[in-house]
């Protein structure tokens, strides 16, 4: 399922994002931002109405 990201998914959302700057070339970041970066990122999103969606699978962010 596809939704709106909430600030319970964020500490999924970094340990996704960690792995592809750790293991791929596929992000332009070379340290993988903290759990705080991705509240402000949902904060500041939400206040421009932009969504934040995640992936979720049996009940877990998966994307």
């Amino acid at each position: 399922m596809i939704r709106p990201a909430v600030p319970a998914d964020l500490n999924a959302v970094a340990e996704i994002f960690t792995h592809y700057v750790r293991h791929t070339v596929i992000t332009f970041e070379e340290t993988p931002p903290p759990t705080a970066f991705w509240h402000r990122r949902l904060d500041d999103l939400a206040a421009q109405g932009l969504p934040f969606l995640v992936a979720e699978l049996s009940g877990e962010v998966v994307g």
